[in-house]
């Protein structure tokens, strides 16, 4: 039997049974599968690697309920081999430390055996270097971060992947490294919020510390220069940093619960955590923080799990000496109130829902999203720090017209400042179902597998841009937008690009404009990509 016109029923297989493609095999019949592993980068063999057979679909798939059916390991050559396996549909992969397997594993169909099949497995890269002071003195115990540059929804994020202290050398060294952009961070000396009781508090004297920087001299990371690491790269970042004079931090957590967990933090102006070691008595809530260097820093705290998380944070500079008497009144976040109210077109469209996706978005040192579904009319996003804050409101059917937080009309850009103590104003959206639809076609001379049309109004909306996909046509339909003038472009990559960003936006090409209408449909065509 040919596998090739097994190809429908093997899909099928991955979520139903598959009676058709067990009657064709014989349940007394036993199939061999061997091949070999090789590394994705350099070809060669790759031993001791664990391929996984899962049956799919036929002979005893019930008895296994997702239990691998075999499983071996290649030997010096690379080679594996099963025997004595029942006929059926399986899914192959192979997984070994420090690499990462093949995009989604593969499937194959035995009845008749296979030979020579084919794995590649990805080797995951390295990030090694020192830190010495300026003298060429190693800094033992200075903590490096690998900074992972990230898109979601469009905006682009920093998430910390990897972190480890240097050793007595100085030296330290970052494995395991998936592909992508990373900022290499020196963040200060590695610490940790230390609880303890009585008399027991640790004693850290050490008068010198190191800056945060990254790799690169930048002091933040918008001036930073991202690495770009791909499979198996051996990337090699050094530091050499001038020691500084190191102050504490003193004050008491007031409505502390004692001996619950609780994180103390200092961030830089960045948004990004500074390593240093930091005590509180898990009695008291008084807490010193160590190892911190001249500048201007947010002191948080944390305590409790969330909804219920109570939250602290202040402004501290830190200018020739320690910083004593601060108090941390930890507490609950504001409850802002959202409603929506929906107007309709007369014209018998309606709305599905007068609900919303709701989100408020920190542009201050915390770098926050917290958010909402609003489903029928009515919602709150609970316990939102203190800070400011912008609004992005995404309806499930129709458009926002228009945002409001009591008498301050709200846009993408307009500042929403929450205050500790304060009880924030409602904010309310007028939703309507008259919006306008943009219909064409992509057309290139090379046509990406998945091309998206993001549509940029050309007015300050708090749902921001736009996005649909093309079909294997080339045609798109998009909609209901808003009516007004917008800004329509075509991106390959659209899950890797921060359209949120203006900044981003201003560097795209091959735009097309075009005008929406109340309940009108407009007909473009967009050619060439924007990036």
């Amino acid at each position: 039997m040919n596998v090739r016109s097994l190809w429908l029923p093997l899909m099928l297989c991955a979520i139903l049974p598959c009676p058709l493609l067990t009657a064709q095999i014989s349940s007394s019949e036993r199939f061999s599968l061997s091949g070999n592993v090789t590394n994705s980068v350099t070809g060669e063999p790759v031993n001791r690697v664990l391929v996984t057979l899962l049956l799919v679909s036929g002979e005893r798939r019930a008895a296994h309920q997702g239990q691998p059916s075999a499983q071996v390991l290649t030997d010096a050559s690379g080679t594996f081999a099963f025997s004595d396996l029942v006929g059926g549909a399986y899914r192959v992969s192979a997984t070994k430390p420090q690499f990462q397997g093949g995009d989604g594993g593969n499937s194959l169909v035995l009845g008749p055996s296979q030979q020579n099949l084919e794995l590649k497995i990805h080797p995951l890269s390295t990030i090694e270097g020192t830190v010495l002071d300026l003298s060429g003195q190693p800094i033992p115990g200075a903590n490096i971060q690998a900074v992972r540059a990230e898109v979601s929804q469009g905006r682009r994020t920093l998430s910390q992947t990897r972190s480890v202290a240097t050793d007595d050398r100085g030296h330290y060294r970052l494995w395991n490294i998936v592909p992508g952009e990373y900022l290499i961070r020196l963040a200060g000396r590695m610490g940790g919020t230390r609880p303890f009781l009585g008399d027991n508090a640790p004693i850290v004297d050490w008068p010198e510390a190191v800056a945060p920087i990254y790799y690169g001299r930048a002091t933040e990371r918008a001036s930073a220069t991202p690495v770009v690491i791909k499979y198996g790269e051996h990337v090699t970042a050094d530091f050499k940093e001038p020691l500084r004079a190191a102050f504490k931090i003193r004050g008491t957590l007031t409505n502390y619960t004692p001996h619950d967990k609780i994180v103390v933090e200092l961030l830089s102006p960045d948004g990004q955590v500074v390593s240093a070691r930091i005590s509180v008595n898990a009695v008291n809530g008084k807490f010193v923080v160590n190892d911190v260097t001249s500048g201007v820093y947010l002191l948080r705290a944390f305590q409790g799990e969330a909804p219920a998380q109570l939250q602290a944070e202040t402004e501290i500079t830190v200018n020739s000496g320690p910083v004593d008497g601060i108090e941390l009144p930890l507490q609950l976040g504001a409850d802002v109130p959202v409603s929506s109210r929906c107007e309709d077109d007369g014209r018998g469209s309606g709305l599905r829902a007068c609900g919303a996706e709701v989100a408020l978005i920190s542009s201050g040192q915390s770098h926050r999203r917290q958010g909402t579904h609003m489903r029928d009319g009515r919602a709150s996003i609970q316990n939102v720090p203190p800070g400011e804050y912008t609004l992005q409101a995404e309806p499930f059917s129709g458009y926002v017209q228009s945002a409001s937080m009591g008498a301050t009309p709200l846009t993408a850009s307009t500042k929403i400042a929450i205050r500790a103590g304060q009880k924030p104003e409602p904010i309310e959206l007028l939703i309507r179902s008259d919006g306008g639809r943009v219909e064409g076609s992509f057309e290139a001379n090379a046509h990406p597998t998945t091309v998206a049309v993001l549509a940029v109004p050309g007015f300050d909306t708090v749902s921001g841009p736009s996005i649909t996909y093309c079909g294997p046509d080339g045609r798109f339909d998009l909609g209901p937008l808003a009516p007004g003038d917008y800004t329509l472009y075509a991106i390959a990559d659209i899950e890797q690009v921060a359209y949120q960003d203006t900044d981003v936006r201003r560097g795209f090409a091959n735009g097309v404009t075009v005008r929406v209408t109340s309940s009108g449909t407009a007909q473009v065509k967009v050619t060439g990509l924007a990036r």
